[in-house]
Parts: C-alpha cells; structure tokens; sequence
C-alpha cells in the first residue's frame, strides 16, 4: 500500500478541524474512514476502530495500518493530550498548504512538534481552556442544552453529554488534563467570585453541589456542568 505523505493527510484535517467544533473528533474519523478506499481514510478507518476497541488515543494513532507519518501522529497525540486540536490542525495546515519541498514541510512539523512537547502537563494553558471551554458552549448552545455532564474514561477520552428534549453524547479522545482543567477553572473562579471570561464573553458562576456548576449572565442562567 502506498505510504501516507504528509501532504496526503490534508483532506483529513479539513475533516478533524470540522469534527473539533461539531460532532467530535471520534465521529470524524469515522466519517472520514468510510469515504473511499484511498490509504489515508484506510487510516482514518483504522484508528477509529482503534478508538471504538477502547484502546487509548497514543495506542489507536500509532497501531493505525496504514500509519499516518510520524510527525501528524506526534502532533496528534499532543493535540489531544493538551485539548489544542482546534489550534494544531490550523498550524498544520498553514504549514502543508505553504507548499514546497517535502524535507522543507518535514522540518517545519519538527519545529511545531518540539512546540506541543514543552506544553504544561498538570493542566491543559488558559488560551487552550478558553478555546476548548468556547467549543463546549457552542455545542450546547446548538443542542438547546440547558445541561452538559462531563465525564473522564481514564487518561483516553473525555464524554460530554449535553441534555435537552433529546441527550447528544459526544467522545472526544482528550487526556485527563482537559476535564481537571475545567474543573479548576470554575472551582477558581466561584472561590474568588470572578466572572470566567471567554473570549468576549463574562460568565458567574455558581456552585450547586460540590461537582455541579452553574454558568450565568445576569440573572439568565446560561449552562450547568456536572462533574461525574
């Protein structure tokens, strides 16, 4: 089977950056992995099978057949590790999509993957929190959730639940640093009685019980988050 460029691997970013803002990453490659036969959705189909085995996101990229080149798949595993998806597919692509040679694109992911390495490991940094909390209110705000229970599989994925007349349940293949963050930054915030800013958005929070919170504007309450 013809071995996977990097420039191969385009229209499956284009599919992952859409996944991160809407359905999830787990839902993408699937999607992706039923396009056609070529080798790059053979991957994708193969690491969403992977997923779906319950093997975690390190082992799924890197036992995918056939493999992604070395390079997507250590910015991929860090991508996940940090919650900074949205963030990393738009510097890949700004990279493949400069064109030029192959040794030239390869050494450009070397920068950027000696970038995501030196990334804090306790929790995830506040412009990853602030893009990634933005995405989760964005999903409820689509959903008309009025609820989201959040919930960590081990150090493999990341369960959103968003409740409205129906329940949506989205995966997400993310570290445990994710959840932990969210939760330090709403239990921080409710401590000190600060507004969360998100962008340019202002919330206060409220604490129900000791893993629940409340997002408000004003006197409109805006989301609850459970923790499980």
């Amino acid at each position: 089977m013809k071995t996977i460029s990097a420039i191969d691997c385009l229209p499956l970013l284009a599919a992952l950056k859409k996944g991160v803002v809407s359905e999830g990453i787990l839902k993408a490659f699937i999607e992706f992995g039923e396009k056609d036969s070529s080798p790059i959705s053979m991957s994708a189909k193969s690491i969403a099978m992977n997923l779906k085995d319950a093997k975690d996101f390190q082992s799924s990229i890197q036992n995918a057949s056939p493999r992604l080149p070395s390079e997507i798949e250590l910015l991929f595993i860090y991508g996940a590790k940090n919650s900074v998806f949205d963030y990393l597919i738009d510097e890949i692509l700004a990279i493949l999509n400069d064109g030029g040679k192959s040794e030239e694109i390869s050494t450009k992911l070397d920068f950027l993957i000696a970038k995501y390495e030196k990334m804090s490991n306790s929790i995830i940094c506040d412009g990853c929190f602030e893009r990634d909390f933005a995405h989760l209110l964005a999903r409820a705000k689509t959903e008309q959730a009025e609820e989201v229970i959040l919930e960590q599989e081990g150090d493999n994925f990341f369960h959103q639940k968003f409740i409205s007349s129906r329940v949506v349940h989205v995966i997400d293949p993310y570290h445990s640093l994710v959840i932990k963050t969210y939760r330090h930054m709403l239990e921080s915030n409710f401590t000190k009685n600060s507004e969360l800013k998100i962008f340019d958005e202002y919330f206060q929070i409220k604490k129900t019980d000791g893993s629940s919170f409340s997002l408000w504007k004003g006197t409109k309450p805006v989301l609850k988050i459970v923790f499980k």
